[in-house]
């Protein structure tokens, strides 16, 4: 059971709204919060989301979710005119491990933030990092994978 939290955990971090049933096809999932300056980028950002969201539970405590349709504008508060849209159509494929460990492998694009560390990043192809469950965030102190990494912060500084 604490794995399957685990991953419902993992899946509202992704996008609060997903609360329906696993497996369903997927629904509208729009969003749009801010992210403090320092917990992510050296300045508060915004992100707006619009497009579809999924999660679809697997056998062996899996998880994936998908975001078929997802764009996300970023944008800088601290100069709202400096913006970027990102197709995010990736998806991230959740699996808890024998310690309670939750590892995440996102593939195709997918925009990833960790607070603690303060990156922000949009990945193309294939990552893997943690999820701290005891934080509640994404640890990407310890991402790795092939592909491509652009810094988000970069594009709207």
């Amino acid at each position: 059971m604490n794995r399957l939290l685990a991953l419902v955990v993992f899946a509202l971090f992704v996008n609060p709204t997903m609360v329906h049933a696993a497996g369903s096809p997927p629904v509208d999932a729009g969003f749009s919060f801010d992210i403090p300056a320092n917990a992510g980028c050296n300045f508060p950002v915004n992100w707006t989301g619009t497009g579809k969201q999924s999660l679809i539970t697997l056998p062996g405590d899996r998880a994936i979710v998908t975001a078929p349709k997802q764009r996300t504008v970023v944008t800088n508060l601290a100069d709202p005119s400096k913006s970027v849209t990102l197709n995010v159509e990736g998806a991230l494929h959740g699996s808890v491990g024998p310690q309670g460990e939750l590892t995440i492998v996102a593939t195709g694009r997918n925009l990833l933030a960790d607070p603690i560390a303060n990156i922000m990043v949009l990945t193309v192809g294939t990552f893997q990092y943690t999820f701290d469950l005891n934080t509640g965030f994404p640890d990407l102190s310890d991402l790795s994978g092939e592909g491509i990494l652009i810094d988000v912060c970069a594009m709207i500084e």
